[in-house]
């Protein structure tokens, strides 16, 4: 074959190629924006193959074609209502019990904490200063999402603490509570200042 003859084969392919992709990308295109008009067609066609086989041998059984889309019609809702009741019933009764065992588990935190009363006022004091002394450290660095964090977080970890102070009523207990918190509030502030000291999460000082 000459050369004029595979200039002209090859720019023959080219051009059939070229086409092609101007096809697709207009088909696409096509499809994209009338996606509103194509995907109910769409599943208007597949209910339609669906519905066909059962149609037509209730047609072939009772002789009209109404009489059989009637029955297979009411049959659909039945069965939708029946497994939409089910289901509801089903989703009312895991959320009675997912609230049952929330409070069961409350519970038997709670129960365990005020049992364990020392020691949950230690590690939560101590959790508690660490990051207090990371949230006043946050305000002036760069970490808005760490201060806003702990923000929220720290009343809630202070709480059993306070409950317990308030409950007892023993001036001992008190004491014991107050001695234990400044321990633990110890421990925490200087762990947290022997981290910056050695280099760990140091941010960007914000103001100069």
């Amino acid at each position: 074959m000459s050369t004029p003859n595979i200039r002209s084969f090859r720019a023959v392919e080219v051009s059939t190629l070229s086409h092609i992709a101007i096809l697709l990308l207009i088909s696409i295109l096509a499809i994209i924006h009338l996606k509103p008009i194509i995907q109910p067609l769409v599943v208007a066609v597949l209910l339609f193959f669906l519905i066909r086989p059962p149609a037509q041998w209730l047609e072939e059984r009772y002789g009209h074609p109404l009489a059989a889309y009637g029955i297979l019609t009411t049959g659909v809702v039945m069965v939708f209502f029946f497994v939409g009741n089910i289901l509801y019933q089903s989703l009312q009764d895991f959320s009675t019990e997912a609230v049952l065992l929330e409070e069961k588990m409350t519970e038997k935190g709670w129960s365990w904490m005020k049992d364990h009363m020392y020691t949950t006022v230690f590690i939560l004091t101590v959790v508690t200063d660490f990051w207090a002394n990371w949230y006043s450290y946050a305000i002036v660095h760069d970490w808005i999402y760490i201060q806003a964090f702990l923000g929220l977080a720290l009343p809630f970890l202070n709480l059993p603490g306070v409950l317990f102070f308030i409950d007892v009523k023993d001036m001992k207990t008190r004491v014991k509570l107050c001695a234990i918190s400044a321990l633990a509030m110890m421990i925490g502030s200087t762990v947290m200042l022997l981290m910056i000291r050695a280099g760990i999460g140091v941010g960007k000082d914000m103001i100069p």
